[in-house]
């Protein structure tokens, strides 16, 4: 109810913009303030527009897609909502221009030289803006999604139209400016079935001498989680084999999607992998 008395509040006064601007004739003795008073009315206008447009097919496609996640998940309307923040701000830097007087013709003709000029030396941040709108709709990563970009890994917290934020596993913030992300490979972990878990690591070729042991070690570390974990998911899978090490994954499936639960398991593989490496450690020593 809230929300249709604003928006009929912002319908009310976009009608008496309209009025004020093309239906009362005044003129004041200073050419200031009369660029002011039209200017003024002329963004108000433009902005109530604006909002009122983007509120509408916000409705729409909120009441066509009942099933979707909030609008703070959905790309759709995240990138409607980046669109309508940049046509804001041209609106509002196009009125304040027109309080001194500059009519549009003239601030495009400006406007068109600076921008040719302006776009060398703020490239970077062009495409930052044109990756980030680009992102906003696009359906192969969004909000709340578990992903991989380069080498850091974690849940998509907000996709601007410079940077995207990243909640790594330590919980700890990571920013990517939108180019980055744009130019990196990045793997979605969600697409997959969002339950099953992996943890990367390395190990010595010289401290290992049996997978499988490996394994049933790591699989018997997790005993006490046996209730949070499918039966027969567990897995060990050898990546890469380098000069010196292998790259290990070793993969699970989690019976529900349980963030902290999914953070004890993972802590506690970790530790029993150091364990597993430092014990072959002591063993090569001592026999040394």
């Amino acid at each position: 109810m809230r929300d249709l008395l604003i928006f009929i509040f912002k319908i009310l006064l976009l009608g008496a913009t309209i009025f004020l601007k093309y239906f009362i004739r005044t003129t004041h003795e200073i050419p200031f303030v009369e660029n002011v008073y039209h200017s003024g009315l002329g963004l108000l206008m433009t902005l109530l527009l604006l909002n009122l447009a983007y509120t509408v097919i916000k409705w729409v496609y909120t009441r066509q897609n009942k099933e979707k996640k909030s609008e703070h998940k959905d790309n759709i309307l995240v990138g409607l909502r980046n669109i309508f923040i940049i046509l804001s701000a041209v609106s509002t830097v196009v009125g304040l221009f027109g309080f001194f007087g500059i009519d549009i013709k003239t601030l495009l003709s400006t406007l068109s030289i600076v921008a040719a000029a302006v776009a060398l030396i703020t490239r970077d941040f062009l495409v930052d803006l044109m990756v980030g709108i680009y992102l906003g709709f696009s359906r192969d990563y969004e909000i709340g999604d578990y992903v991989k970009i380069g080498e850091k890994r974690g849940k998509i917290m907000e996709i601007g139209l410079f940077k995207l934020k990243l909640l790594n596993d330590d919980d700890d913030v990571v920013l990517f400016s939108n180019a980055k992300v744009y130019a990196s490979e990045v793997i979605n972990y969600t697409r997959r079935d969002i339950r099953m878990m992996s943890i990367d690591f390395e190990i010595d070729i010289t401290r290992i001498s049996s997978i499988d042991q490996l394994e049933r070690e790591l699989v018997n570390s997790l005993t006490g989680f046996r209730d949070y974990i499918e039966a027969g998911s567990y897995s060990l899978k050898i990546v890469e084999v380098k000069r010196d090490h292998l790259d290990l994954k070793f993969q699970y499936r989690l019976r529900e999607l349980d963030a902290d639960m999914h953070k004890s398991i993972r802590r506690k593989t970790v530790r029993q992998v150091f364990s597993s490496i430092t014990k072959r450690e002591k063993e090569a020593n001592s026999l040394d």
